[in-house]
């Protein structure tokens, strides 16, 4: 007992040793302040200091000596003397009425002078007031006080005090409101609920008085239609108790309606009911194209069979391998071809076509390549739907496996479709060896685009651009119905 007695005690007696050194540290007394940060003033409390700065912000001017209170010399010498002083000079001021300026061939060294004439009369930092003939604001002084004596001074690290502070009291009070609208806001919608749920009996009240009244014969109609239940019937007879002489509902023969057999309502019928309800014809045209039935998706084996096989390729032509770089395997290289794609068809307009025409047939070349990628990723699905059939897809596998294989493949041949359509508006076949197709594309692209063609842009009047578009529509309607009425013929 003794011994851990003696090791309490001991602990106690160092934390008592150690106490004060951690709170002189933790904070500065108002001595250590007036002595560490410069000021232009000789403030006896911190509350002299803040009382005087409360309403002074950092970019404000800093605050001059009045010169009825000081001594001639002082007045001689900021009057008359500063004034003639040339172009490099400073004045500075600190504690117990001291001052110094000078000038020096830079502002730095006028301002490192008249600081150091002010500290030998002062005994104590000074502050800048003037650099030339500018007045300086609190930041300014603080800027050079740092740049002197590396520590900001006494009046900017006070106004930074107060600031945060009258902040922090702003942020409370926008909160206190924020919270007090939030509980006003709660109690009006409890009250409008309240009175909203009155008035919605009261009418509920009315229509029931109107609807049915006090007779009982009214009542005993509406039963025997079957429009009211028994329990609604005795409940409205006993309301109108006055009026009513029997008030059981036993009695009254109920007449069994004859139920019409209706069309089901299926979802085109529903969608149709809802684009019905738009205002105008063109939302309900936007409505009808939105909710259209989805065609079902299907892939031959024919058209499989028409896409033939996959091989291995790499007799590209130069103009290709200088795009390709460091790019070997065909992943990298339909990616590279898929870019360039989008930049030739996608990305440049008509008017580049113009004054580049060979750039729409290496478009082409670039084109057979990216639909080698594709087909190589498509080889799995291919490969799966040809084994297991369009309709006898095992339970092991999910739902989505067949639709994503045969969107995957349907994809496919549309793009087999357009590569067939390229190369026969060139003169080419489908059977056609990809290597030569290539070749003869960059052969023909280089040849066009070693005539160089001068295009200017030529302003075009409004109907004439109308009429540019309307024929546009046209084509494209007709490209589509061609397609439709080949698909139906194959």
């Amino acid at each position: 007992m003794n011994k851990s007695f003696k090791t309490l005690f001991t602990l106690f007696l160092g934390i008592l040793y150690f106490i004060p050194t951690f709170t002189a540290n933790s904070a500065e007394s108002w001595q250590e302040i007036r002595g560490k940060y410069p000021s232009h003033h000789a403030y006896q409390s911190e509350n002299k200091i803040r009382k005087s700065l409360q309403n002074k912000k950092i970019n404000d001017l800093v605050e001059l000596r009045k010169l009825d209170a000081q001594t001639s010399d002082y007045k001689l010498n900021w009057e008359k003397k500063y004034p003639s002083g040339g172009l490099y000079k400073a004045w500075a001021e600190g504690g117990n009425n001291a001052w110094q300026w000078n000038s020096d061939y830079t502002t730095e060294a006028s301002v490192r002078r008249a600081l150091k004439g002010c500290e030998r009369r002062a005994k104590k930092r000074c502050v800048v007031i003037k650099i030339g003939d500018k007045h300086l604001t609190y930041q300014e002084q603080a800027e050079w006080s740092k740049k002197v004596y590396g520590v900001t001074t006494l009046a900017a690290k006070i106004i930074e005090q107060n600031s945060s502070s009258t902040q922090q009291v702003a942020k409370k009070k926008e909160k206190k409101k924020v919270a007090k609208k939030k509980k006003e806001k709660k109690k009006s919608w409890v009250k409008d609920l309240f009175k909203k749920k009155k008035k919605k009996n009261k009418v509920a009240k009315k229509e029931e008085k109107k609807k049915f009244g006090d007779s009982e014969t009214k009542i005993n109609l509406l039963y025997a239609e079957g429009k009211i239940n028994k329990a609604t019937c005795v409940r409205l007879k006993e309301k109108s108790v006055l009026d009513a002489k029997n008030t059981s509902c036993n009695n009254i023969k109920v007449v069994k309606k004859e139920f019409i057999k209706t069309t089901p309502v299926t979802e085109e019928t529903k969608e149709k009911s809802f684009c019905n309800t738009m205002r105008t014809e063109k939302n309900k045209k936007l409505c009808l194209k939105v909710f259209k039935p989805k065609k079902v998706k299907k892939a031959t084996f024919e058209e499989i069979k028409a896409l033939g096989k996959l091989e291995e390729f790499n007799s590209y032509p130069e103009g290709m391998l200088k795009e390709f770089k460091n790019c070997k395997k065909l992943f990298c290289q339909s990616k590279k071809a898929g870019k360039k794609v989008y930049e030739i068809f996608v990305k440049r307009g008509s008017l580049w076509h113009q004054r580049h025409p060979g750039d729409m047939i290496y478009g082409m070349a670039w084109y057979e390549i990216m639909y080698l990628g594709k087909f190589k990723k498509t080889q799995v699905h291919i490969d799966r739907y040809l084994k297991l059939g369009p309709d006898k897809y095992p339970k092991k596998y999910p739902y989505w496996f067949r639709e994503n294989d045969i969107a995957a493949i349907h994809s496919l041949i549309k793009m087999n479709k357009g590569r067939i359509k390229m190369r026969e508006a060139l003169g080419f076949s489908a059977e056609d060896d990809l290597a030569t197709v290539l070749h003869q594309y960059f052969l023909l692209g280089d040849f066009i685009a070693n005539d160089k063609v001068k295009v200017k842009k030529v302003k075009m009047s409004p109907e004439l651009k109308k009429r540019k578009e309307l024929l546009s529509q046209y084509r494209s309607a007709l490209n589509r119905y061609k397609s439709k009425l080949e698909e139906e013929e194959g």
